[in-house]
């Protein structure tokens, strides 16, 4: 028995193969890393922020206090990488600490990935004081962070 291919199958193999590589597979230019990592930043301060309103008791959308900390914690896995050597230029708000003290950096960013983890666990236990003192945590690594690693916003 022969076995033909469909139509639509083959159709769908024939785009892959005229799209070229897929995301991942190229080379990454430095100033694009820059402003990748400038847009997965801004999404933690984003979800930080908004977090911060729910907390506080200012707004009452304690139901999307999930998906902002797994957002946060989503991103925090992920931060080393975004600094990569050859990113330390350009229009970034990056300390040139960042690559100078590497080790300090990669401490600090552990950090701030297990607190995002911790805040996790926190919300889908429901314990309220537990929430507010994992996203206290959370704030004071992020902050401490920036003091040593990020330029002072104008």
């Amino acid at each position: 028995m022969t076995r033909r291919i469909r139509p639509a199958t083959a159709a769908v193999l024939a785009a892959l193969l005229m799209i070229g590589p897929v995301a991942g597979t190229t080379a990454d230019d430095s100033e694009d890393i820059i402003k990748y990592r400038q847009k997965a930043m801004s999404s933690q301060g984003a979800h930080v922020s908004a977090m911060s309103q729910i907390v506080r008791g200012k707004v009452s959308y304690t139901d999307h206090m999930k998906a902002h900390a797994v957002g946060v914690a989503g991103v925090a896995a992920h931060v080393k990488s975004m600094f990569p050597e050859g990113s330390d230029f350009g229009v970034t708000d990056a300390k040139m600490a960042v690559w100078e003290n590497w080790a300090g950096f990669e401490k600090a960013a552990d950090e701030s990935r297990e607190a995002a983890d911790a805040l996790v666990v926190a919300v889908d236990s429901g314990d309220e004081a537990a929430i507010g003192e994992a996203f206290k945590t959370l704030s004071q690594s992020c902050k401490g962070c920036h003091e040593d690693f990020k330029e002072e916003d104008d």
